[in-house]
Protein backbone atom coordinates (compact mmCIF):
# COMPACT_ATOMS: atom_id res chain seq x y z
CA UNK A 1 0.00 0.00 0.00
CA UNK A 2 1.57 3.62 -0.89
CA UNK A 3 1.84 6.29 1.07
CA UNK A 4 -0.62 8.00 -1.35
CA UNK A 5 -3.32 5.44 -0.84
CA UNK A 6 -2.56 4.97 3.04
CA UNK A 7 -3.37 8.87 3.20
CA UNK A 8 -6.61 8.30 1.99
CA UNK A 9 -7.19 5.61 3.63
CA UNK A 10 -6.78 7.98 6.64
CA UNK A 11 -8.65 10.95 5.88
CA UNK A 12 -11.60 8.60 5.00
CA UNK A 13 -11.14 6.59 8.24
CA UNK A 14 -11.21 10.18 10.05
CA UNK A 15 -13.98 11.66 7.89
CA UNK A 16 -16.48 8.83 7.75
CA UNK A 17 -17.71 9.64 11.67
CA UNK A 18 -18.42 13.21 10.98
CA UNK A 19 -19.64 11.86 7.19
CA UNK A 20 -21.99 9.65 8.99
CA UNK A 21 -22.95 11.98 12.18
CA UNK A 22 -24.20 15.02 9.97
CA UNK A 23 -26.13 11.92 7.51
CA UNK A 24 -27.47 10.93 10.55
CA UNK A 25 -28.37 14.65 11.57
CA UNK A 26 -29.68 15.36 7.77
CA UNK A 27 -31.52 12.20 7.86
CA UNK A 28 -33.05 12.51 11.23
CA UNK A 29 -33.93 16.35 10.59
CA UNK A 30 -35.57 15.11 7.04
CA UNK A 31 -37.46 13.14 9.19
CA UNK A 32 -38.58 15.36 12.03
CA UNK A 33 -39.18 18.09 8.98
CA UNK A 34 -41.16 15.26 7.00
CA UNK A 35 -43.34 14.32 10.17
CA UNK A 36 -43.72 17.95 11.31
CA UNK A 37 -45.08 18.59 7.39
CA UNK A 38 -47.37 15.34 7.59
CA UNK A 39 -48.58 16.19 11.36
CA UNK A 40 -49.18 20.07 9.96
CA UNK A 41 -51.14 19.23 6.66
CA UNK A 42 -53.09 16.50 8.44
CA UNK A 43 -53.70 18.66 11.57
CA UNK A 44 -54.77 21.40 9.05
CA UNK A 45 -57.19 18.98 7.35
CA UNK A 46 -58.50 17.73 10.36
CA UNK A 47 -59.28 21.40 11.50
CA UNK A 48 -61.08 22.52 8.37
CA UNK A 49 -63.16 19.02 8.46
CA UNK A 50 -64.00 19.48 11.92
CA UNK A 51 -64.50 23.37 11.86
CA UNK A 52 -66.88 22.64 8.46
CA UNK A 53 -68.71 20.09 10.77
CA UNK A 54 -69.25 21.56 13.80
CA UNK A 55 -70.67 24.71 11.87
CA UNK A 56 -72.70 22.71 9.32
CA UNK A 57 -74.13 21.09 12.47
CA UNK A 58 -74.58 23.71 14.31
CA UNK A 59 -76.29 25.75 11.92
CA UNK A 60 -78.68 22.70 11.13
CA UNK A 61 -79.75 22.84 14.54
CA UNK A 62 -79.96 26.39 14.21
CA UNK A 63 -82.42 25.81 11.32
CA UNK A 64 -84.35 23.31 13.27
CA UNK A 65 -84.91 25.55 16.34
CA UNK A 66 -86.18 27.84 14.44
CA UNK A 67 -88.32 26.22 11.56
CA UNK A 68 -89.66 23.97 13.98
CA UNK A 69 -90.36 26.14 16.93
CA UNK A 70 -91.47 29.06 15.51
CA UNK A 71 -94.40 27.61 14.21
CA UNK A 72 -96.35 30.37 14.66
CA UNK A 73 -93.56 33.17 12.87
CA UNK A 74 -93.10 30.46 9.97
CA UNK A 75 -95.85 29.78 7.41
CA UNK A 76 -95.17 26.90 4.85
CA UNK A 77 -97.57 27.45 1.81
CA UNK A 78 -98.66 25.96 -0.85
CA UNK A 79 -97.51 27.26 -4.86
CA UNK A 80 -98.64 25.56 -7.91
CA UNK A 81 -94.67 24.99 -8.33
CA UNK A 82 -94.54 23.48 -4.33
CA UNK A 83 -94.75 23.62 -1.17
CA UNK A 84 -92.51 27.75 -0.45
CA UNK A 85 -92.33 29.54 3.40
CA UNK A 86 -93.21 32.65 3.98
CA UNK A 87 -92.84 35.33 7.10
CA UNK A 88 -94.98 38.02 8.44
CA UNK A 89 -92.86 41.51 8.99
CA UNK A 90 -95.45 41.09 12.11
CA UNK A 91 -92.96 38.38 13.44
CA UNK A 92 -89.51 39.39 12.62
CA UNK A 93 -88.85 40.83 15.88
CA UNK A 94 -90.16 37.42 17.19
CA UNK A 95 -87.15 35.64 14.96
CA UNK A 96 -84.23 38.61 16.44
CA UNK A 97 -85.38 37.66 19.49
CA UNK A 98 -84.99 33.92 19.18
CA UNK A 99 -81.83 34.73 17.15
CA UNK A 100 -80.45 36.73 20.09
CA UNK A 101 -80.58 34.08 22.38
CA UNK A 102 -78.32 32.05 20.51
CA UNK A 103 -75.75 34.99 20.01
CA UNK A 104 -73.43 34.41 22.33
CA UNK A 105 -72.36 30.43 22.71
CA UNK A 106 -72.71 30.07 19.18
CA UNK A 107 -71.61 33.33 17.87
CA UNK A 108 -74.00 34.14 15.25
CA UNK A 109 -73.24 37.30 12.95
CA UNK A 110 -76.01 37.06 10.47
CA UNK A 111 -79.19 34.92 9.86
CA UNK A 112 -80.99 34.74 6.06
CA UNK A 113 -83.74 32.91 4.85
CA UNK A 114 -84.63 32.52 1.47
CA UNK A 115 -87.69 30.47 0.00
CA UNK A 116 -88.14 28.38 -2.87
CA UNK A 117 -87.26 31.27 -5.33
CA UNK A 118 -84.53 32.44 -3.95
CA UNK A 119 -85.79 35.56 -2.49
CA UNK A 120 -85.01 36.69 1.05
CA UNK A 121 -88.24 36.36 3.47
CA UNK A 122 -86.35 37.35 6.69
CA UNK A 123 -83.06 38.46 7.34
CA UNK A 124 -81.30 39.56 10.25
CA UNK A 125 -80.35 42.81 8.16
CA UNK A 126 -83.48 44.19 7.34
CA UNK A 127 -82.39 45.83 4.12
CA UNK A 128 -81.71 43.00 2.80
CA UNK A 129 -85.69 41.16 2.87
CA UNK A 130 -86.70 41.42 -0.46
CA UNK A 131 -83.46 41.08 -2.41
CA UNK A 132 -82.17 37.92 -4.65
CA UNK A 133 -79.07 36.94 -3.61
CA UNK A 134 -77.02 35.96 -6.89
CA UNK A 135 -74.11 33.74 -4.41
CA UNK A 136 -72.70 30.64 -5.89
CA UNK A 137 -72.94 28.83 -3.32
CA UNK A 138 -76.55 29.43 -2.82
CA UNK A 139 -77.44 28.98 -6.41
CA UNK A 140 -75.46 25.48 -5.95
CA UNK A 141 -77.47 24.57 -2.42
CA UNK A 142 -81.01 24.92 -4.97
CA UNK A 143 -79.40 22.73 -7.92
CA UNK A 144 -77.66 20.23 -5.36
CA UNK A 145 -80.46 20.04 -2.64
CA UNK A 146 -77.12 19.47 -0.27
CA UNK A 147 -75.46 21.49 2.77
CA UNK A 148 -73.24 24.36 1.62
CA UNK A 149 -70.60 25.70 3.04
CA UNK A 150 -68.09 28.80 2.44
CA UNK A 151 -65.96 30.99 4.15
CA UNK A 152 -64.95 34.74 3.73
CA UNK A 153 -61.79 35.86 5.36
CA UNK A 154 -60.83 39.08 6.55
CA UNK A 155 -64.47 40.35 6.85
CA UNK A 156 -66.15 43.71 7.91
CA UNK A 157 -69.97 42.74 9.42
CA UNK A 158 -72.36 43.86 11.75
CA UNK A 159 -73.61 41.22 14.51
CA UNK A 160 -77.22 40.52 15.43
CA UNK A 161 -76.35 43.08 18.77
CA UNK A 162 -75.64 45.86 15.66
CA UNK A 163 -71.68 45.58 16.73
CA UNK A 164 -69.13 45.73 13.75
CA UNK A 165 -66.53 43.23 13.52
CA UNK A 166 -63.69 44.14 11.29
CA UNK A 167 -61.42 41.43 9.93
CA UNK A 168 -62.77 38.33 10.61
CA UNK A 169 -63.13 35.16 9.51
CA UNK A 170 -66.85 34.42 8.30
CA UNK A 171 -68.19 31.18 7.65
CA UNK A 172 -71.68 30.48 6.30
CA UNK A 173 -73.32 27.32 5.60
CA UNK A 174 -76.45 27.21 3.24
CA UNK A 175 -79.01 23.97 4.93
CA UNK A 176 -81.95 23.44 2.49
CA UNK A 177 -85.02 23.38 4.00
CA UNK A 178 -87.15 20.94 2.66
CA UNK A 179 -90.59 19.95 2.76
CA UNK A 180 -91.84 16.97 4.40
CA UNK A 181 -93.07 15.05 1.07
CA UNK A 182 -88.88 16.08 0.21
CA UNK A 183 -89.50 19.20 -1.85
CA UNK A 184 -87.15 21.77 -1.81
CA UNK A 185 -89.20 25.54 -0.51
CA UNK A 186 -86.01 27.19 0.52
CA UNK A 187 -82.92 27.73 2.74
CA UNK A 188 -81.58 28.98 6.44
CA UNK A 189 -78.23 30.63 5.78
CA UNK A 190 -76.17 31.08 9.24
CA UNK A 191 -73.04 32.91 9.53
CA UNK A 192 -70.56 32.47 11.96
CA UNK A 193 -67.59 34.22 13.31
CA UNK A 194 -64.98 31.93 13.08
CA UNK A 195 -61.95 34.03 14.23
CA UNK A 196 -61.30 32.76 17.40
CA UNK A 197 -62.01 29.16 17.07
CA UNK A 198 -59.37 29.37 13.50
CA UNK A 199 -56.86 31.10 15.80
CA UNK A 200 -57.06 28.35 18.50
CA UNK A 201 -56.46 25.80 15.79
CA UNK A 202 -53.12 27.90 14.79
CA UNK A 203 -52.45 28.26 18.45
CA UNK A 204 -53.00 24.24 18.80
CA UNK A 205 -50.53 23.98 15.39
CA UNK A 206 -47.76 25.90 16.89
CA UNK A 207 -47.77 24.31 20.04
CA UNK A 208 -48.21 20.79 18.15
CA UNK A 209 -45.60 20.96 15.91
CA UNK A 210 -42.91 22.05 19.14
CA UNK A 211 -44.12 19.11 21.32
CA UNK A 212 -43.23 17.28 18.17
CA UNK A 213 -39.72 18.26 17.36
CA UNK A 214 -39.40 16.69 21.34
CA UNK A 215 -41.61 13.49 21.50
CA UNK A 216 -43.72 12.62 18.74
CA UNK A 217 -45.78 10.72 21.26
CA UNK A 218 -46.15 13.04 23.99
CA UNK A 219 -47.23 15.41 21.61
CA UNK A 220 -49.80 13.50 20.13
CA UNK A 221 -51.32 13.10 23.48
CA UNK A 222 -50.71 16.23 25.12
CA UNK A 223 -52.59 17.68 21.65
CA UNK A 224 -54.74 15.54 22.22
CA UNK A 225 -56.34 16.64 25.69
CA UNK A 226 -55.54 20.07 24.77
CA UNK A 227 -58.22 19.80 21.98
CA UNK A 228 -60.41 18.35 24.11
CA UNK A 229 -60.42 20.89 26.73
CA UNK A 230 -60.99 23.51 23.90
CA UNK A 231 -63.52 21.99 22.36
CA UNK A 232 -65.33 21.29 25.50
CA UNK A 233 -67.25 25.06 25.33
CA UNK A 234 -68.14 24.50 22.17
CA UNK A 235 -69.53 20.99 22.98
CA UNK A 236 -71.20 22.58 25.32
CA UNK A 237 -73.04 25.32 23.21
CA UNK A 238 -73.88 22.47 20.18
CA UNK A 239 -75.67 20.63 23.01
CA UNK A 240 -78.03 23.76 24.05
CA UNK A 241 -79.13 23.83 20.63
CA UNK A 242 -79.27 20.28 20.37
CA UNK A 243 -81.84 21.17 23.56
CA UNK A 244 -83.73 23.41 21.58
CA UNK A 245 -84.11 21.72 18.62
CA UNK A 246 -85.78 18.83 20.65
CA UNK A 247 -87.46 20.32 23.30
CA UNK A 248 -90.47 22.68 23.49
CA UNK A 249 -88.97 26.57 25.09
CA UNK A 250 -92.11 26.94 27.14
CA UNK A 251 -92.80 23.16 29.01
CA UNK A 252 -89.67 21.87 28.61
CA UNK A 253 -91.09 18.52 26.97
CA UNK A 254 -90.49 17.15 23.28
CA UNK A 255 -91.78 19.50 20.83
CA UNK A 256 -93.40 18.33 17.91
CA UNK A 257 -90.57 17.73 15.26
CA UNK A 258 -88.69 15.21 18.03
CA UNK A 259 -92.07 13.55 19.25
CA UNK A 260 -92.89 12.62 15.52
CA UNK A 261 -89.37 11.39 15.10
CA UNK A 262 -89.63 9.44 18.06
CA UNK A 263 -92.62 8.26 16.88
CA UNK A 264 -91.90 7.01 13.28
CA UNK A 265 -88.57 5.19 15.57
CA UNK A 266 -91.16 3.24 17.69
CA UNK A 267 -93.26 2.16 14.12
CA UNK A 268 -90.16 1.06 12.35
CA UNK A 269 -89.39 -1.02 15.67
CA UNK A 270 -92.74 -2.71 15.21
CA UNK A 271 -92.16 -3.36 11.75
CA UNK A 272 -89.07 -5.61 12.22
CA UNK A 273 -91.08 -7.24 15.24
CA UNK A 274 -93.85 -7.91 12.59
CA UNK A 275 -91.18 -9.60 10.57
CA UNK A 276 -89.70 -11.53 13.44
CA UNK A 277 -92.96 -12.45 15.09
CA UNK A 278 -91.09 -10.61 18.10
CA UNK A 279 -93.58 -10.20 21.12
CA UNK A 280 -94.88 -6.13 21.05
CA UNK A 281 -97.94 -5.17 22.71
CA UNK A 282 -98.84 -2.38 20.61
CA UNK A 283 -98.41 1.39 20.91
CA UNK A 284 -101.05 3.83 22.43
CA UNK A 285 -101.54 7.73 21.23
CA UNK A 286 -103.61 9.91 23.37
CA UNK A 287 -104.11 13.58 22.26
CA UNK A 288 -105.15 15.71 24.91
CA UNK A 289 -106.75 19.58 24.67
CA UNK A 290 -107.30 21.76 27.69
CA UNK A 291 -110.38 22.89 28.12
CA UNK A 292 -111.20 26.80 27.60
CA UNK A 293 -107.88 27.62 28.04
CA UNK A 294 -108.26 30.69 26.06
CA UNK A 295 -110.19 31.87 28.77
CA UNK A 296 -107.38 31.28 31.56
CA UNK A 297 -105.23 34.02 29.00
CA UNK A 298 -108.38 36.45 28.29
CA UNK A 299 -108.38 36.31 32.24
CA UNK A 300 -105.03 36.04 33.48
CA UNK A 301 -102.88 37.29 31.05
CA UNK A 302 -100.63 35.15 28.40
CA UNK A 303 -98.20 34.57 31.15
CA UNK A 304 -100.59 33.14 33.76
CA UNK A 305 -101.60 31.02 31.00
CA UNK A 306 -97.95 29.88 30.60
CA UNK A 307 -97.42 28.87 33.89
CA UNK A 308 -100.47 26.91 33.93
CA UNK A 309 -99.12 24.59 31.32
CA UNK A 310 -95.72 23.94 33.19
CA UNK A 311 -97.19 22.81 35.92
CA UNK A 312 -99.54 20.88 33.86
CA UNK A 313 -96.97 19.31 32.45
CA UNK A 314 -95.61 18.52 35.04
CA UNK A 315 -98.49 16.95 37.03
CA UNK A 316 -99.16 14.63 33.57
CA UNK A 317 -95.03 13.43 33.51
CA UNK A 318 -95.27 12.54 36.88
CA UNK A 319 -98.36 10.06 35.88
CA UNK A 320 -96.72 8.93 33.19
CA UNK A 321 -93.91 5.81 33.16
CA UNK A 322 -90.19 6.80 32.53
CA UNK A 323 -90.26 5.34 28.69
CA UNK A 324 -93.63 6.97 27.79
CA UNK A 325 -93.26 9.75 25.56
CA UNK A 326 -95.31 13.38 26.15
CA UNK A 327 -94.58 16.16 23.88
CA UNK A 328 -96.46 19.83 23.16
CA UNK A 329 -98.38 19.07 19.89
CA UNK A 330 -99.29 22.91 19.34
CA UNK A 331 -100.78 25.60 21.51
CA UNK A 332 -102.79 23.47 24.42
CA UNK A 333 -102.81 20.03 22.64
CA UNK A 334 -100.61 17.61 23.75
CA UNK A 335 -99.33 13.85 22.49
CA UNK A 336 -98.82 10.95 24.51
CA UNK A 337 -97.06 7.77 23.10
CA UNK A 338 -97.31 5.11 25.14
CA UNK A 339 -94.62 2.16 23.68
CA UNK A 340 -95.25 -1.72 24.47
CA UNK A 341 -98.90 -1.02 25.94
CA UNK A 342 -102.13 -2.89 25.59
CA UNK A 343 -105.06 -1.79 24.09
CA UNK A 344 -106.80 -1.62 27.35
CA UNK A 345 -104.17 0.22 29.43
CA UNK A 346 -104.35 2.91 26.74
CA UNK A 347 -108.11 3.49 27.81
CA UNK A 348 -107.36 3.25 31.18
CA UNK A 349 -104.22 5.38 31.25
CA UNK A 350 -106.27 7.59 28.83
CA UNK A 351 -109.25 7.72 31.84
CA UNK A 352 -106.61 8.14 34.50
CA UNK A 353 -105.62 11.57 32.79
CA UNK A 354 -108.72 12.47 32.81
CA UNK A 355 -109.35 12.11 36.58
CA UNK A 356 -106.15 13.24 37.77
CA UNK A 357 -106.29 16.38 36.07
CA UNK A 358 -110.18 17.14 37.16
CA UNK A 359 -109.20 16.60 40.98
CA UNK A 360 -106.04 18.36 40.92
CA UNK A 361 -105.83 21.96 42.19
CA UNK A 362 -104.43 24.33 39.71
CA UNK A 363 -103.22 27.99 40.25
CA UNK A 364 -103.41 31.68 38.15
CA UNK A 365 -102.59 34.46 39.73
CA UNK A 366 -103.49 33.13 43.17
CA UNK A 367 -106.91 31.85 42.24
CA UNK A 368 -107.55 28.45 42.31
CA UNK A 369 -108.48 26.99 39.17
CA UNK A 370 -109.98 23.63 37.64
CA UNK A 371 -109.07 22.17 34.91
CA UNK A 372 -110.59 19.39 32.44
CA UNK A 373 -109.63 17.76 29.33
CA UNK A 374 -110.73 16.68 26.63
CA UNK A 375 -109.02 13.48 24.97
CA UNK A 376 -108.62 11.06 21.91
CA UNK A 377 -106.88 7.69 22.30
CA UNK A 378 -106.07 5.20 20.09
CA UNK A 379 -104.11 1.86 20.22
CA UNK A 380 -102.32 0.60 16.94
CA UNK A 381 -100.64 -3.26 16.62
CA UNK A 382 -98.24 -4.63 14.88
CA UNK A 383 -100.75 -6.09 12.04
CA UNK A 384 -102.73 -2.98 9.79
CA UNK A 385 -99.99 -1.04 10.85
CA UNK A 386 -100.40 2.05 9.57
CA UNK A 387 -98.42 5.64 8.83
CA UNK A 388 -97.97 7.87 11.60
CA UNK A 389 -99.45 10.82 9.82
CA UNK A 390 -102.66 8.80 9.23
CA UNK A 391 -102.71 7.84 12.85
CA UNK A 392 -101.81 10.85 14.71
CA UNK A 393 -104.60 12.28 12.14
CA UNK A 394 -107.41 9.61 13.55
CA UNK A 395 -106.52 10.14 17.01
CA UNK A 396 -106.54 13.80 16.96
CA UNK A 397 -110.46 13.63 15.04
CA UNK A 398 -111.41 11.42 18.35
CA UNK A 399 -109.88 14.37 20.34
CA UNK A 400 -112.24 16.71 18.65
CA UNK A 401 -115.26 14.48 19.00
CA UNK A 402 -114.65 14.88 22.88
CA UNK A 403 -114.85 18.57 22.30
CA UNK A 404 -117.85 18.42 20.32
CA UNK A 405 -119.28 16.40 22.81
CA UNK A 406 -119.22 18.49 25.38
CA UNK A 407 -115.66 18.24 26.38
CA UNK A 408 -113.85 16.53 29.77
CA UNK A 409 -114.11 13.17 28.42
CA UNK A 410 -112.47 10.79 26.77
CA UNK A 411 -113.29 9.06 23.06
CA UNK A 412 -111.33 5.86 22.06
CA UNK A 413 -111.68 3.30 19.87
CA UNK A 414 -109.91 0.68 21.69
CA UNK A 415 -112.29 -1.74 23.05
CA UNK A 416 -111.52 -4.31 20.74
CA UNK A 417 -107.80 -3.86 19.36
CA UNK A 418 -108.28 -7.29 17.84
CA UNK A 419 -110.37 -6.12 15.35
Amino acid sequence: MNVAHMTEVGDFSRKSPEHFKRAYIALAAACLVTMLGIASAVFYWNSNVNLRESVVSSSEKIADAIFYTEVDAISVIQTQDGPDISISPASFDTLDTRLRDMYDPMSIVAVVIYNREGTVVYSSHKSQIGMRDPDVELLDCYQRSTNIYAVDEHQTVIDLLGETRKNIHLATAYIPLRHKDGQMMGVFAVSSDITGIKASYGKKLVESLLFLASAVFLMSMLSLVVINRESAALKAAYDKVAFLASTDPLTGILNRRELFSRAEQLLALMRRAREKQADFDGLGFIMMDLDYFKQVNDRFGHAAGDSLLREFTRVVGGILRPYDLFGRYGGEEFLILLPNTSAADVATIAGRLLEIIRSNNFMAENTPLKLTLSIGATWVGTVGLDTLDRIVNHVDSLMYQAKAQGRDQVVTDVETPDG
